[in-house]
């Protein structure tokens, strides 16, 4: 999966890595992928909801 600025990552970082949990956008669940995308849109500091 290519670098998503929607959900978070950006260039500079691995192109299957989110810019918000560092977990690799691949195995965002449904769940995840709009908490990290909200949370880098408001540009929060929190933490993970990504499954384990």
């Amino acid at each position: 999966m290519a670098p998503d600025v929607a959900n978070g990552s950006t260039a500079d970082e691995p192109a299957d890595r989110c810019a918000v949990c560092s977990h690799p956008l691949s195995e965002h669940d449904p769940i995840a992928a709009r908490f990290c995308t909200a949370t880098a849109a408001g540009g929060y500091s929190r933490g993970c909801v990504c499954a384990p």
